[in-house]
């Protein structure tokens, strides 16, 4: 298990993360919703309070490219490629970075980079291990 202290950025896939976490593996109706993106950011809201959190969406608009923490400690970016992006703030951020997602080639993609990486479920036990909230699973 990797140390959370020894990592300066967590970047954090958000919709794969959404996908393994919350959804569980259950349909993609409600993928693109607000509402679930929210859940994923509160999710990592204790951890981001001590921790520097990066959390990178597909944008649903191509177009769209935008990242702010309004409002929240976790740093919320949108982008036409979350994979590209994530890519990118690995290469571009100074220091340790750990990216958490299940997606192989991302995760080759980004170890290549130099960053570490880890999948979603790993990262909530991390989490609990923490003494964080786990995931919140959609009902």
């Amino acid at each position: 298990m990797i140390d959370p202290g020894a990592i300066d950025v967590w970047l954090v896939d958000g919709f794969n993360a959404l996908h393994a976490c919350l959804l569980k593996g259950q349909g993609r109706e409600r993928w693109w919703g607000v509402e679930a993106q929210t859940r994923v950011v509160h999710w990592l809201e204790a951890f981001a309070c001590e921790h520097r959190v990066v959390v990178v969406f597909d944008a649903s608009d191509g177009h769209s490219e935008r990242c702010s923490n309004e409002g929240f400690s976790t740093t919320l970016c949108f982008a036409p490629d979350a994979d590209d992006e994530i890519v990118r703030l690995a290469l571009e951020l100074a220091g340790q970075v750990c990216v958490v997602t299940a997606d192989r080639s991302l995760t080759d993609r980004c170890r290549a980079r130099g960053a570490r990486t880890l999948k979603p479920w790993l990262f909530d036990d991390l989490l609990k291990l923490a003494g964080r909230i786990g995931c919140p699973t959609l009902t």
